[in-house]
């Protein structure tokens, strides 16, 4: 953790293999940029890899993440659970300026806002756009972590989602996508589960 009095602004741009931890949760990146500000976070990573005790529908590598955050209400001190939640029943947050991230098939780009719940694992609801649908569909059935009948809801949600993206006259779906439940819901179904944070 950085602690730094009477700033403005930090950056830092790693390279080569990278390992690290938020809470109790190890990662490895090929690559990251970050960008601290008192209001403003900004995180770019390459070949993400967080340590997930089983094997994730989109597989264990996350291709490209990155997000730049607002922060609502002031910084708190991470690894005190303690600080996490006075900061969470203050109303403390994050807006999501915008996110993008490919995981396996999935692409897509959200904005929204990010918080706690009383249990300190991530929560939030996004606007998003999704690339690679169809192929991420396909690869949940595969691995029969959706039944047909989700399958059929997802597919009727996108359908009448979609807008038209001015090119080509193609249409992209632009859907709630949410964290809850730790797990990634697009639309009312979940698509895959996301790590336990432990602080």
């Amino acid at each position: 953790y950085l602690y730094i009095w009477n700033w403005r602004h930090v950056s830092s741009k790693l390279k080569g293999l990278i390992r690290g931890q938020v809470g109790q949760i190890t990662y490895a990146a090929e690559g990251m940029k970050i960008a601290l500000s008192s209001e403003k976070l900004k995180v770019r990573t390459l070949g993400l890899r967080p340590h997930f005790q089983a094997e994730p529908t989109l597989g264990r590598r996350i291709a490209e993440l990155s997000f730049s955050l607002s922060l609502m209400g002031n910084w708190p001190a991470f690894d005190k659970p303690d600080d996490l939640h006075t900061w969470r029943q203050n109303g403390g947050a994050f807006i999501i300026d915008g996110m993008d991230m490919s995981w396996g098939p999935l692409t897509l780009y959200a904005k929204g806002t990010f918080a706690l719940n009383d249990e300190l694992q991530p929560e939030g609801v996004y606007s998003s756009r999704i690339d690679g649908a169809d192929e991420t569909i396909a690869l949940c059935l595969a691995k029969k972590c959706l039944s047909p009948t989700e399958v059929k809801m997802l597919r009727v949600s996108l359908d009448v989602l979609a807008r038209p993206t001015g090119f080509a006259n193609a249409s992209t779906p632009v859907v709630p996508v949410s964290l809850q439940q730790k797990g990634l819901y697009i639309g009312p179904v979940r698509v895959s589960d996301v790590p336990t944070f432990e602080w």
